[in-house]
């Protein structure tokens, strides 16, 4: 029995995990670099066989969605694996809160189906896709895990049931989520392992397990009907009714959750339109009965003059009858009778509030005269002249693109928690922005001209020492690898991409700015539209036509430009941004030129990279690490407020 603070080879235990009854798992960190770890013990020292082609099968799929493994070690005699240490909960807890929302289980699946998608690609069958094997991150990401029942299955025809399920003698897997023909002992195929995700799928729409299948998801639970007819093909009994391979099912889910949630939008703009026409329309009869109101107040008020002018004409006449018989006092005494008729009428007009004055005609019909208005500008507002997507050359010798000033709706509706609210945001300024990605020859020369690696503050800017990044030292001179010179630099820290903007008076663009510049004021689900189309960008499809490159080089799909020109702002490399990260941010963010909170532990990045899912590499995907962190998919482009 292990226990906490036990060491196994150069990791010590920290938490225990959970358990089953092949193995368990603890939470452990590494003696000397703290990194930390899962690692997962067998129970049993027979199973020292299935735990080496378990790590064997891991290491053969290196993909984003699959739990990494590190190394095999024993304690004690014990076999052990050392894993990728996963920072949320499984799906099976998370299912315990009750459905997801029908966007968030459709990611999980798709997530889920590129991990299949490699897997089965290497020739390989999971064939025990269940929920408590789907793990996910504290972002929400899937990292599929638990390979075991594919080493066991090659080294031996049958194997017992995983977990604590009831023995069938003959067939691998859990029960619940088992393709029917594993009754009649088939071979185990692609499709068994599809018909298992429907399964977990039909559980996340509805909170139960499918039975006779007689109900649609979108009946059972909160779901598109679009969805439908995927999961009832993932769940067909004849696996020749299902999809031909996870790629299939993959592209047929997203295209359903893209018509799902333009359905969904539409029917929300249409119950906002119909929202906006009765509150017009109520709106409407309040003015026509203030109207009527002013219009009444006006006509009693001029039948009062007339009626005052009327009784001091009599008055008049009584008063100065005699003196009337001549007719030039008669000429007279009428003047004097209309300079103070109407000196009583102008008197009593009324003066409004709103600029208006009201005073009664000839008729004594009220008339209504506006008073002239002034109209203000706002000179911060203005163009500098230039246009959307107009070039020039900056101090790094990199192109830069115009965005010019304007509002958009920051966010999305049906995007994660941190991507809402949508709120309105004005970008006041103007702004140059990369039109690419800083390349591995402008950091290179940069390094050189710098004179090292490392910023005042000790903040390491590149690691070069990593085997992943693309830029090497020779004799104290910094250089791109080989064939990599356009390719976007990697490995770069935050520290790294803002010391490089400071060298040639730049700057990292706003988390705004570069959602602006990617969506524009359509708010385009990706740079270059709502549809998702892999020929637009550097994704997982695309690359291994690129000799299994990771990246392309930069500006390789022009197709994919944003509105104001800007290239590769999906896929490729995830982009650092200036602001700090705050998953609540947008809840009270200023709605112009808004630059982030004032601290934080983690630094933003945008646009996803090559192995990113879809849903990663929309405009509005918030993704946040350790400024000091570097990786092989992360990169940044850099902005400027005035010309470069």
């Amino acid at each position: 029995m292990m226990r906490s603070g036990d060491v196994v080879g150069e990791y010590e235990l920290v938490e225990h995990l959970g358990g089953g009854s092949f193995g368990e798992v603890w939470k452990a960190q590494h003696g000397r670099a703290r990194w930390t770890r899962a690692v997962k013990f067998a129970k049993d020292p027979a199973l020292v066989d299935q735990f080496s082609s378990e790590a064997a099968v891991l290491g053969e799929l290196d993909h984003p969605h699959i739990v990494r493994v590190y190394e095999l070690t024993t304690r004690d005699e014990i076999p052990a694996i050392v894993l990728e240490y996963v920072d949320g909960p499984d799906l099976a807890k998370r299912l315990e809160d009750g459905p997801l929302p029908w966007q968030d289980a459709v990611r999980i699946a798709l997530e889920t189906l590129e991990a299949l998608q490699a897997a089965h690609e290497a020739g390989l069958i999971h064939r025990d896709i269940k929920p408590s094997n789907i793990l996910l991150t504290a972002e929400g990401d899937v990292k599929v895990a638990d390979f075991g029942l594919v080493s066991a299955a090659e080294r031996a025809g049958s194997v017992r049931f995983s977990r604590q399920e009831e023995d069938t003698s003959s067939v691998a897997g859990t029960a619940h989520y088992m393709a029917p023909e594993y009754e009649e002992r088939a071979r185990p195929s692609p499709q068994a392992d599809l018909f298992s995700l429907g399964v977990v799928l039909y559980q996340c729409l509805t909170g139960r397990l499918p039975r006779a299948f007689s109900k649609p998801p979108s009946e059972a639970g909160d779901c598109a009907q679009e969805i439908d007819s995927v999961i009832m093909a993932l769940l067909a009994d004849d696996p020749e009714d299902r999809p031909a391979s996870a790629a299939e099912a993959h592209d047929t889910l997203a295209k359903a959750l893209h018509h799902g949630l333009k359905a969904e939008q539409e029917a929300q703009a249409r119950q906002e339109a119909e929202g906006r026409k009765a509150r017009e329309a109520e709106e409407q009869q309040r003015r026509e009965a203030e109207r009527v109101a002013r219009q009444a107040e006006r006509e009693r008020h001029a039948r009062q003059q007339r009626e005052r002018a009327r009784a001091a004409g009599k008055q008049i006449q009584r008063l100065f009858g005699a003196l009337l018989r001549d007719r030039w006092v008669q000429i007279a005494a009428a003047v004097v009778g209309a300079v103070l008729l109407v000196g009583g009428i102008l008197s009593s007009a009324l003066k409004h509030p709103d600029g208006t004055t009201e005073v009664p005609d000839s008729g004594g019909t009220a008339v209504v005269v506006q008073q002239a208005g002034r109209v203000a500008g706002d000179g911060s507002m203005s163009s500098p002249g230039f246009r959307a997507g107009d070039q020039v050359t900056g101090p790094d010798e990199g192109t830069y693109v115009w965005v010019p000033a304007g509002e958009f709706m920051m966010g999305s509706h049906d995007g994660r928690s941190d991507e809402k609210p949508v709120h309105k945001v004005k970008i006041t300024k103007g702004f140059w922005l990369g039109k690419h990605e800083v390349t591995n020859e402008q950091y290179a020369a940069f390094l050189n001209a710098y004179g090292g690696n490392t910023e005042s503050d000790s903040h390491e800017l590149l690691d070069v020492d990593d085997e992943d990044c693309e830029i090497e030292e020779r004799d104290g001179r910094y250089a791109a690898k080989s064939g990599r010179e356009q390719h976007p630099v990697v490995e770069v820290s935050w520290y790294g991409a803002v010391a490089y903007c400071n060298h040639y008076g730049l700057r990292l663009p706003t988390e705004a700015e570069w959602e602006y510049a990617a969506r524009g004021l359509e708010g385009r689900r990706y740079p270059w539209g709502d549809e998702w189309d892999s020929e637009k960008c550097c994704n997982w499809e695309n690359r291994k036509a690129y000799s299994g490159a990771d990246t392309f080089p930069v500006g390789s799909f022009p197709d994919g430009a944003s509105w104001c020109g800007a290239l590769d702002m999906a896929g490729n490399m995830w982009e650092w941004c200036s602001d700090w990260y705050d998953g609540d941010y947008y809840g009270n963010s200023p709605c112009v030129d808004p630059a982030g909170p004032v601290t934080g532990t983690a630094r933003l990045l945008r646009g996803g990279a090559w192995s990113s899912s879809d849903w990663n590499r929309r405009s509005t995907y918030r993704f946040n690490t350790n400024p000091d962190g570097t990786n092989d998919m992360g990169g940044f482009r850099c902005s400027r407020t005035s010309t470069p």
